[in-house]
């Protein structure tokens, strides 16, 4: 899988799916105290529609970062796995149905969609300060 590690503007990233606050509030809490984010979102090439990592992404909000360390992909990469969680409403998805409702701006619940890759990203150490 062929994949990039960029700063994107928090702004530009556009979600398909809800957050559960308090999980992106306990977040914030811990990326606040160590001072670096560990793990970078993923998001797609085309319109940066977020893949995984929404509480990430909310957390560091929350913080008032204007950058989010992101893994660009290309979405149509077969490397991409997309089904849905245990329980998730609808319980079956597409990744044209994540795009166009994140297009859309409309949003599924919280974890809804589920992205796995073939194999793991690694893992990063970015300093908040890099990100405001």
């Amino acid at each position: 899988m062929t994949y990039t590690l960029e700063l994107v503007d928090i702004e530009s990233v556009r979600l398909h799916e809800e957050h559960v606050p308090e999980t992106a509030r306990r977040l914030a809490k811990k990326i606040q105290g160590d001072g670096i984010v560990h793990e970078a979102i993923l998001v797609e090439s085309k319109h940066h529609v977020l893949l995984d990592g929404h509480h990430r992404l909310e957390a560091l909000r929350a913080l008032g970062c204007r950058k989010v360390p992101a893994y660009v992909v290309d979405y149509d990469d077969p490397d991409i796995h997309l089904s849905t969680w245990p329980g998730a409403v609808p319980v079956s998805v597409t990744k044209a149905d994540v795009v166009a409702k994140a297009l859309s701006g409309t949003k599924y619940p919280p974890k809804t969609t589920r992205h796995r890759l073939r194999e793991p990203l690694p893992k990063i150490s970015v300093p908040l300060a890099e990100l405001m």
